[in-house]
């Protein structure tokens, strides 16, 4: 009883003061923020913060604009090597990207646009405000390089799909949204540095536990780095880091190519970075990756997108068991027993990345 008297003395003051005393009562005593609310101005207070914003960054890999039906609409189905699959009134806008009648409405353009952008604006956020934290300095350092290295990453993916685009390295004001584009050049040289503090301030693959396998290392750093010389025709400086990152020690091919794709191969010998995904029963959310291109029939573990190409097929010489490993066909027979059965409208011969299926 008395603490039922307490609080309803307590009721009672508390309605004096905001009915009765309104003229007394501050801007400061209505204006409260919901406590557990997590906002950029409360966020960055400590180490696990901080790991937590860099971890954001790895999960926005798997977001559905980054590495999901913009993804393989950009690389395998603009390339020879797939056709869009699925059925023919399913996403037509990747139809159009296979006939490269696409314009810049298009989804997958848009898509693979907002999508990578917002994983720099992720990476941003971090190294515009880890520094600030007062937190163990070899941590935080492996952090911003993980960051940097992520960075450069989504950069290094727009910059080709795109050309000249606009260099974002911090966040922005409201005021600043729009943004002009610079040359291709200005950004290669804005991913080398990302990359070249990353060699110098990441750990190398076999420095990580089990339980961190998937960050980005120093060796993922040199073999981007590489493959940026690469695109920008400086073969030498791309063979030199090519050479380091074989000679390390570091990495070596995995003994069973189709086992690669299996769950033995993740994160495995032959792994510089991986992407970690998981493939999930439809709707099951996650990473869609699989999913998308997962069998659309018997057994339905997919949506049947990115079918292998018969010029795909043609490039591989007879008896290739790495074919085998990369495609299935319509009739295949899985290692579960099953037999595949497309769907129907789908056609006979159609086709399914064996990849995906994780079997």
């Amino acid at each position: 009883m008395q603490s039922y008297i307490k609080n309803r003395i307590f009721t009672v003051t508390l309605s004096l003061a905001v009915f009765g005393g309104l003229v007394s009562c501050g801007d400061e005593f209505l204006d409260r923020a919901p406590k557990g609310e997590l906002t950029s101005d409360n966020f960055f207070k400590d180490a696990l913060q901080a790991e937590q914003a860099v971890n954001s960054i790895y999960s926005h890999l798997r977001n559905f604009n980054v590495h999901v039906f913009s993804y393989v609409g950009i690389t395998d189905i603009a390339s020879d090597d797939a056709d869009k699959g699925s059925v023919p009134g399913d996403a037509g806008f990747l139809q159009d990207i296979n006939d490269f009648t696409f314009d810049a409405n298009n989804t997958a353009v848009n898509g693979i646009w907002s999508g990578y952008y917002q994983g720099i604006f992720r990476a941003n956020q971090v190294l515009a405000n880890v520094p600030d934290i007062e937190m163990n300095p070899e941590l935080q350092t492996r952090l911003l390089g993980e960051a940097r290295f992520l960075r450069a990453y989504f950069y290094f993916f727009l910059v080709r799909t795109y050309g000249d685009i606009p260099l974002i390295d911090r966040p922005l004001n409201p005021d600043e949204y729009r943004q002009s584009r610079v040359p291709a050049a200005q950004i290669y040289e804005f991913i080398e540095e990302d990359l070249n503090f990353a060699i110098a301030n990441l750990p190398e693959k076999s420095e990580y536990p089990a339980s961190e396998l998937g960050r980005a290392t120093a060796g993922a750093a040199k073999a981007y780095l590489a493959k940026v010389h690469l695109f920008q025709n400086d073969f030498q400086a791309a063979f030199q880091l090519a050479q380091e990152v074989i000679n390390s020690g570091e990495y070596a091919l995995f003994p069973n190519y189709e086992a690669i794709f299996r769950r033995e191969g993740e994160h495995s010998s032959e792994s510089i970075f991986e992407v970690s995904t998981v493939a999930l029963e439809q709707g099951g959310g996650g990473s869609q990756f699989n999913e998308v291109q997962g069998i659309r029939g018997n057994p339905n573990n997919g949506w049947g997108f990115n079918s292998p190409s018969a010029d795909l097929i043609a490039a591989y010489e007879e008896n290739d068991p790495r074919l085998g490993a990369t495609v299935i066909s319509n009739g295949d027979t899985l290692s579960t027993g099953e037999i595949v059965r497309a769907d129907p409208n789908m056609g006979a011969g159609a086709r399914f990345s064996k990849k995906s299926l994780g079997a």
